[in-house]
């Protein structure tokens, strides 16, 4: 029997047999081989059960990674629950600040000394037990609670079977995107993919699955130059986006982030004063959102005072073939009138933000610059809002949004610059009753400022800006809307909080900050893909060959050439660029020519001059022209001149010579028939004839003047 298992473990060892190539664990020791008793003992004993044996045979090969099955396997690679260790969120916040008298430095270095002194006179005494009454007076005046220290605490894990009822804020991961604030942010229906757009104009993909702890985005667009981006919106199938620019078209791209969009929204007629007697925006836009079921409609909000609905099946219009709209919805101010606010308008109103309720889309409630908040019911013609709550906001409304309820969306989060958060019931939506819920101290110094609510409508969340000169930091606030209380606060430090977001099926909170980077808030326990799938995935090593393959060979400098030491000290300089953009244009096979300078000037080259002057004489004398001097002026006033000195046949004779002897008879015939009623109407206009009436004798001038320079209507 020895020799049996002395065989086995040779072929466990054995590379042939083994699925992966990780190598087999050591072979247990003697206590373990005690421990277990073996198949062979258990058959001398007695055993016959097969099942105990397959058991006991399974509990031996545990470890060793037998195949199951023919073929090498590739290792799956998952991230531990090491590699979230660093991304775990800590407290942190401002050190507390002292209170009290306080201390010179030379009394504190006394102190010091005294305190150093005293805890070596303890090391040295006896250690005495304490007392229990002793114990006592230590409760006593730990009694009370305690000291605030001014820090964020970390947070705790989560007990387990409550991971999904906790906040996922417990670890964070920084996603950098542009130098500047990102103002907009969407995600796809699954949360595979994120689109992130700056306060510069730029858009950046990131795709989640091929993303590694390097970050870095895959695409990098621009859709207008210098304007900024208000909103991103994926549709319902995850396959177009829409992306709003500061400026008057809205653009389709498709989830790749190709180059150039599949649509574009027409531009409205800006001298039409009635809005919905133009196709399209007259002014800047300001928002925009993707239908929350329907993947062709989309809705818009324009500083001309309208929002509108576009639909991607529409007939295009224009030369560029660009879509129309289907709907106009007008914002109005106090006096019930749409006037926009562009254009240096006085005491204009425009819509700041807009969202559908998200389940049925039969609301559409518009933020407005004034303050107000608009809502618009479904129905077959928009025109003009429902409801109005006119004194909403003293200020702009940054960001609204529904908080979900089931499968209703009564309750409505509105987000102002006038430092305040509002919770409004849509069932009895008025300025008499007023909302539900204030939240007050919450600073904003940007419009941009967001909202979202956590997928079960349990959360509602929210940022805080730093303002200039101020103590504190920027927030992000968790509140809960049952209890209508801060459940979590986070602290940011310096970099404000914009938009946010909250899906479903990733279970993160990301939050977008003034510092041009993305914040990701997640939970190991109760999140899913997002985040958890770079963070601790390395990015791939490139080898040093691929390495010098992209970096190159370098530019070659002869040092004793003065041009070649003047390209080499620009090259430190980080001209290198330039320089290799020009070599490239010195490389290219069609180049565009030296242009020649001013009429009346020296040819550049002296050379070309004198074959052009050679090329002159020659074409003069084989033309047998009567000055072939070289100094002629205009040498089309010669040829036309030399023109009445060759006779009809010898001009013909140019063309016809090659052709005298091959085709003496001509085969095309170029003549045209002139039919009978053709000829005798040339001879009819021949002469002179009135240009006015057709007519040779008519009444329309005076002949008796007719032929002279000038002619003149008979006046008698």
């Amino acid at each position: 029997m020895d020799s049996d298992e002395e065989e086995m473990r040779a072929m466990r060892a054995s590379n042939r047999y083994t699925g992966t190539t990780r190598k087999a664990p050591p072979a247990p020791n003697q206590k373990e081989d005690s421990a277990l008793p073996r198949s062979s003992e258990r058959i001398q004993q007695g055993d016959d059960s097969d099942a105990e044996m397959a058991v006991e045979e399974m509990s031996e090969l545990k470890g060793f990674n037998m195949p199951l099955s023919f073929g090498k396997q590739k290792p799956v690679r998952t991230a531990g629950p090491q590699a979230h260790n660093a991304t775990q969120r800590k407290g942190r916040g401002e050190k507390p600040v002292p209170k009290g008298v306080q201390f010179g430095p030379r009394i504190t270095d006394v102190a010091s000394k005294a305190g150093a002194q005293a805890r070596m006179g303890r090391a040295t005494a006896p250690e005495v037990q304490p007392g229990p009454e002793e114990d006592a007076e230590e409760e006593e005046e730990r009694v009370g609670p305690a000291m605030p220290t001014g820090r964020e605490e970390p947070d705790e894990l989560p007990e387990p079977g409550k991971e999904l009822e906790v906040i996922p804020v417990t670890h964070e991961v920084e996603v950098p995107c542009f130098d500047k604030a990102v103002t907009a942010i969407g995600l796809d229906p699954k949360g595979s993919r994120m689109i992130a757009g700056g306060l510069d104009g730029t858009l950046k993909f990131f795709d989640f699955h091929g993303m590694s702890e390097a970050k870095e985005a895959f695409r990098d667009l621009e859709p207008v130059v210098g304007k900024m981006v208000h909103s991103i919106s994926f549709s319902t199938t995850g396959g177009q986006v829409l992306v709003v620019c500061s400026d008057a078209s809205a653009r389709i791209y498709d989830r790749d982030g190709s180059s150039t969009p599949i649509q574009q929204t027409v531009l409205g007629d800006m001298y039409v004063r009635q809005m919905e007697h133009t196709k399209g925006h007259t002014q800047t836009l300001t928002a925009g959102m993707w239908h929350p079921f329907r993947s062709e409609h989309f809705l818009t909000a324009s500083l001309d005072g309208t929002m509108r609905i576009w639909d991607m099946t529409a007939d295009p219009v224009g030369m560029d073939q660009q879509l129309p709209c289907i709907h106009v919805l007008k914002t109005v101010d106090k006096r019930n009138v749409c006037v926009g606010g562009g254009s240096g308008k006085q005491g204009g109103l425009f819509p700041t933000c807009c969202t559908y309720s998200p389940t049925d889309a039969k609301k559409i409630v518009a933020g407005c610059s004034d303050g107000s908040v608009q809502l618009f019911f479904d129905k077959a013609r928009f025109m003009r809002p429902d409801r109005i709550l006119r004194s909403a906001h003293s200020e702009g409304v940054t960001s609204v949004g529904f908080v979900p309820e089931g499968v209703e969306f009564n309750l409505l989060i509105t987000r102002s610059l006038d430092n305040t958060m509002k919770i409004w019931d849509c069932r009895m939506l008025s300025d008499a009753k007023g909302p539900v819920k204030v939240f007050d101290d919450l600073r904003t110094a940007h419009e941009k400022t967001g909202v979202c609510t956590s997928p079960d409508g349990r959360y509602v969340v929210t940022g805080t800006s730093l303002s200039k000169n101020a103590l504190g930091a920027a927030t992000l606030r968790v509140y809960d809307v049952k209890t209508m209380t801060l459940a979590k606060s986070l602290d940011f430090g310096k970099k404000s909080v914009l938009q946010l977001a909250w899906p479903k099926d990733l279970n993160q909170i990301l939050a977008t900050t003034t510092a041009g980077d993305v914040v990701m808030l997640y939970s190991p326990f109760s999140s899913r893909k997002g985040a958890l799938h770079f963070v601790g995935k390395k990015a791939k090593t490139k080898s040093a060959f691929s390495q010098l393959e992209e970096a190159g060979t370098g530019p070659i400098f002869n040092m004793t050439d003065p041009d070649e030491i003047k390209k080499f000290y620009s090259t430190g300089h980080g001209d290198m660029y330039r320089i290799r953009r020009s070599e490239a244009r010195a490389a290219q096979k069609t180049l565009t020519p030296t242009r020649p300078e001013e009429s009346g000037t020296k040819m550049p080259d002296q050379k070309f001059g004198d074959f052009a002057a050679l090329a002159l004489k020659a074409g003069a004398k084989t033309l047998h022209l009567n000055s072939t001097r070289v100094t002629d002026s205009d040498s089309q006033k010669a040829l036309l001149e030399y023109q009445d000195k060759i006779s009809a046949a010898q001009s013909n004779m140019l063309v016809d010579n090659a052709y005298s002897k091959t085709q003496p008879n001509k085969i095309l015939d170029f003549s045209e028939d002139v039919s009978e009623g053709d000829k005798r109407m040339a001879l009819a206009m021949r002469g002179e004839f009135c240009r006015k009436c057709g007519m040779k004798n008519c009444r329309c001038v005076d002949y008796s003047v007719y032929g002279q320079s000038g002619k003149k209507q008979r006046t008698a």
